[in-house]
């Protein structure tokens, strides 16, 4: 069993690892992470948290390497580097993770020898999710046209779709027709050369220029905000006044175990 944890930068594998996680629970609460103050949208998830915890026995050699053990580790969960992700490599799939406790056991006369450490993580979707993405090209999508996605999985997803403009584009939107939801995006700096993408899951809008990246949820209009894909067959339509797009549609499927 080859497990990971990875963050914004980084990753390391926790060989002799095991883990386990909570029972899966009918959907029960409302985080409302996505939507607008004021507004339901689509995109709010509609179910609650799950506990996974992972489990070691730590076989160091001196204080030092003990604690450049738990160093890396805490290194890897750091605040400023999320989003975090747990990942079973064997098995494929990962699950988006925070933090929520580290606890060390050790055995009296060979601390910082031989210990036992539990690590405590809060799974921020109850779904786990495929490591390999898949991806749509809907390319030269004109105004008013449409474009089938399939989701093969037995739940919805939370795409990430990413436009690049043919000409300079103030206003569009992407509209999910089997949903009834959509998604529309204002900016003046949107022209040739650039890309957005939008990451339904993670609730981000990014405008890229080549050079810098910037956060650009303010220009999502109102009424308007981040949807997911019905399980089977989605139909996208690309609504603008402003000309054709490059568009490319990624998900990864999502399951509970």
């Amino acid at each position: 069993m080859r497990l990971q944890l990875s963050n914004v930068d980084d990753s390391l594998l926790l060989p002799g690892w095991t883990y386990n996680v909570s029972a899966f629970k009918k959907r029960s609460g409302i985080q409302q992470r996505f939507g607008q103050d004021g507004a339901w949208i689509s995109g709010d998830q509609k179910i609650s948290s799950r506990t996974l915890t992972l489990n070691h026995e730590i076989a160091a050699v001196s204080d030092t390497d003990y604690d450049a053990q738990i160093a890396a580790i805490t290194a890897i969960l750091y605040d400023d580097l999320s989003p975090f992700y747990f990942s079973d490599l064997d098995a494929g799939m990962r699950a988006l993770v925070e933090l929520d406790s580290i606890n060390p056991t050790w055995q009296k006369g060979l601390e910082k020898r031989l210990a036992s450490i539990q690590i405590s993580l809060i799974m921020l979707d109850a779904y786990f999710e495929n490591i390999n993405v898949s991806t749509q090209n809907w390319t030269g999508a004109t105004p008013n046209s449409t474009f089938n996605i399939n989701n093969v999985s037995a739940v919805d997803v939370y795409p990430i779709i990413t436009i690049t403009p043919a000409a300079n584009n103030l206003l569009f939107s992407i509209v999910n027709q089997t949903t009834q939801d959509s998604i529309s995006i204002s900016s003046a700096a949107f022209v040739p050369g650039t890309t957005i993408t939008i990451d339904s899951q993670l609730g981000t809008v990014y405008l890229d220029d080549g050079i810098t990246q910037t956060e650009i949820s303010s220009a999502v209009g109102d009424g308007t905000g981040f949807f997911y894909l019905d399980r089977g067959n989605n139909v996208l339509q690309y609504q603008s006044l402003y000309g054709n797009a490059d568009i490319v549609i990624t998900y990864r499927p999502r399951y509970a175990f």
